[in-house]
């Protein structure tokens, strides 16, 4: 799949899946903050094509000035599940201090949230954000019931984690 079609993927995943309520979920959709995010052009996909990636993720991050997402694609057979974990970790920690947060979706680490298969699936996906606008989104949900039928696992790998 070439660069145009998995982005056009990737818009129709964000439209049709990850911003639509799902039953599954109490009506909520995976994300509510993605549509609009979406539609307010506050999302940039970029395609990873070079060696480093950690050089490349973090050549783009000073546009989270004026973005809200930026979502590298990633080709699904350059990098293994636990390498990626242990790359974007890395990441994580290097970045709290410039309050940016990295998010990884892997086709091979299938997340399950109530019978919801949340990942893309095409390709990885590495999602950056301010760490503080995201937690601010999170308390958000939270006092709205959002979180209320997430097992105690989903809720530690996607939301708990980034508070500790």
């Amino acid at each position: 799949m070439n660069e145009v079609e998995l982005a056009n993927e990737l818009r129709l995943w964000i439209q049709e899946f990850v911003s639509t309520p799902n039953k599954l979920l109490n009506n909520w959709p995976p994300c509510p903050f993605a549509g609009q995010a979406y539609l307010s052009n506050q999302v940039e996909i970029q395609f990873h094509n070079t060696e480093d990636l950690e050089s490349f993720i973090t050549s783009h991050l000073y546009k989270l000035t004026k973005l809200d997402v930026i979502i590298f694609c990633i080709e699904t057979n350059y990098i293994n599940v636990q390498d990626l974990s242990n790359r974007i970790e890395f990441l994580n920690k290097s970045l709290s201090e410039y309050d940016i947060v990295l998010l990884e979706d892997h086709p091979n680490q299938i997340e399950n949230l109530n019978g919801v298969i949340m990942n893309f699936g095409k390709c990885i996906l590495v999602f950056a954000q301010k760490l503080s606008k995201l937690n601010d989104a999170s308390k958000q949900l939270k006092e709205k019931g959002y979180y209320a039928n997430w097992p105690a696992f989903n809720l530690e790998n996607v939301v708990d984690w980034r508070n500790k």
